[in-house]
Parts: structure tokens; C-alpha cells; sequence
């Protein structure tokens, strides 16, 4: 699974009503150029998967097109990331982008 963990500063529920919120594009190919994923839209309407009581998130594609694929041992994948629309008034945010394997919940 492919997404962004987004990290709030101590205390901060913003979070929880997904206050981040720019237009970004994750695209993931394989070795010979076949797309296997492709998502753009506003954070806000990604899945958020927050743990009570923390101030991170996992933020990824469930809905389609979700974000998830099934990797093939020893292979490389191109995985692109585009911010279309940046939301510079949550910059207090710190967001990775991340892969995980099954069984991160």
C-alpha cells in the first residue's frame, strides 16, 4: 500500500478533520511501464486512518483507484509523485510518503 503518513504538531486534532488537503497524483508502474495504480486528488477525500489519541495518519487510496498492489519479489517499480495544488496554510504538517506491507494496522 502506497500513501502518506501526515504528522500534526503535539496536540493538534486537525487531523481528525483532515485538514490537509492538496491536490496531489501517485502513479506506480512496473518494470515494463504498465500502470498499476494511478490516483489524483485532494488529500481531504483520501482514506484516513488515524489511531485515537495520536496526531499522525496514514493517508491512502482505498476507494478507487485505490493504492494498494501485490509486489513481485526482486522487482523495481517507478512510483511518481506530483503536487498539483499545494496547501501552504498547513505547513505545519510534516507528510512522507510511504509504502507498507500488509499487516501495518
Amino acid at each position: 500500500m502506497v500513501g502518506f503518513e501526515i504528522v500534526a504538531p503535539d496536540n493538534n486534532n486537525l487531523i481528525e478533520r483532515k485538514a490537509a488537503s492538496p491536490t496531489v497524483s501517485i502513479e506506480l508502474a512496473s518494470p515494463d511501464g504498465k500502470i498499476l495504480f494511478a490516483k489524483k486528488a485532494p488529500l481531504d477525500a483520501w482514506t484516513w486512518a488515524v489511531r485515537a489519541g495520536e496526531n499522525r495518519a496514514f493517508v491512502y487510496g482505498r476507494e478507487e483507484p485505490a493504492t494498494y498492489f501485490d509486489a513481485a519479489p526482486k522487482t523495481e517499480y517507478t512510483l511518481t509523485l506530483t503536487v498539483f495544488e499545494p496547501d501552504q496554510k498547513q505547513s505545519k504538517y510534516m507528510v512522507s510518503l510511504m509504502a507498507k506491507s500488509g499487516g501495518w494496522k
